[in-house]
């Protein structure tokens, strides 16, 4: 009898056994499927981010160029990072990093990145605004800046906020108010 009870309980101990392996196997083919679903769907991710940073990088870095062919001369590029943000200027076939421009250089990249996208968001121009830059930029890279202003300002509106209006002095065709002028 007790030789019977013992078999019983193994019996049934093995079938519980083979249930909990059942349930697990159901399980892991569960967990099999979400995941073979979440890489297909990351990997779809990734080629329309892909596919969507190439339709802006090239248009963008193209228009950058443009925009600063009038400040760095001719034969300039640039590399971009995965946001689009700007990681090296290349000239006369010496590549920096942004991060070792000069203070000055680096100025007349953001500015020129705001051309560039304004430029790029409406082909008439969107107004951009310029917060007392050029601080660091010198003498003759604000005559080049001026210049450029000029042109944008031909087809958009170029607002600049400054403190030292005598770095803009060159900008031909610029309308100057003072904030008090403006409160009264």
């Amino acid at each position: 009898s007790s030789h019977i009870q013992v078999q019983t309980g193994a019996a049934e101990e093995a079938a519980q056994a083979t249930a909990q392996l059942d349930n697990a196997r159901e399980a892991h083919a569960a967990i099999e499927r979400r995941a073979k679903a979440v890489r297909y769907l990351h990997e779809l991710l990734l080629k329309h981010r892909d596919a969507a940073r190439e339709r802006y990088a090239q248009p963008f870095t193209q228009q950058l160029s443009e925009f600063a062919r009038t400040v760095f001369g001719k034969g300039v590029s640039f590399e971009l990072n995965e946001e689009l943000q700007i990681q090296a200027r290349t000239r006369e076939n010496q590549t920096v990093p942004v991060e070792s421009l000069s203070g000055g250089a680096r100025e007349q990249l953001a500015i020129l990145t705001r051309f560039a996208i304004a430029k790029l968001v409406d082909a008439d121009g969107v107004p951009v605004i310029v917060d007392d830059a050029l601080g660091s930029t010198d003498v003759h890279r604000l005559q080049l800046m001026s210049t450029l202003f000029s042109s944008v300002g031909q087809y958009a509106q170029v607002l600049v906020l400054t403190c030292v209006p005598e770095r803009y002095s060159r900008v031909p065709g610029r309308k100057e108010y003072r904030f008090s002028d403006l409160r009264g």
